[in-house]
């Protein structure tokens, strides 16, 4: 959901957008540890997990838009403001260790399923709210006087393409 106001002969806008974002950022997690007593090997662990992020938050986004030209049917516009997304969602990490010593070998498993909030209160380097630069450029096309097909390639907190319909002025 995104609003326009035209400045300057609509060369150029100011706009706000909100975009809901969910989405899953799979990982994987592996180490390993060898454990000696006065330099002689007593065990050696090794620590595996397929986990995945899901995140599912509100992006909102500030920005200045610049139409760098416009003819019958189709404009381009390149556009840069500032984004703000509240870090939300939660964790799931299967992990499997192994631990092979002089006494033999056994095998833990563990699955660790907690939310982002939950992994916040544990530690202060995961932040509650990220504040990053928006750079779009965009293609829209006109079918009608109040009716566009727009395609916009948008570098903020990654990289994606989007496509979409925008009706009125």
């Amino acid at each position: 959901v995104s609003g326009w106001h035209n400045l300057a002969a609509e060369k150029f806008a100011l706009g706000v957008s909100a975009s809901y974002l969910n989405f899953t950022l799979p990982f994987k997690l592996s180490a390993e540890q060898d454990f000696y007593l006065l330099d002689i090997p007593i065990a050696h662990i090794s620590t595996r997990g397929d986990g995945r992020v899901n995140l599912r938050t509100i992006m909102l986004t500030a920005q200045g838009r610049w139409r760098i030209s416009q003819g019958r049917r189709i404009s381009t516009f390149a556009s840069f403001g500032l984004a703000l997304m509240p870090f939300n969602g939660d964790l799931y990490l299967p992990l499997t260790a192994t631990v092979d010593s002089i006494l033999g070998s056994v095998e833990l498993t563990e699955t660790e399923a907690k939310t982002i909030s939950q992994l916040r209160t544990g530690s202060s380097a995961i932040p509650a709210l990220i504040l990053f630069p928006s750079l779009a450029v965009s293609l829209h096309y006109r079918l009608s006087q109040s009716t566009r097909l727009f395609i916009e390639l948008n570098l903020s907190s990654g990289t994606y393409l989007s496509a979409g319909l925008s009706l009125g002025r």
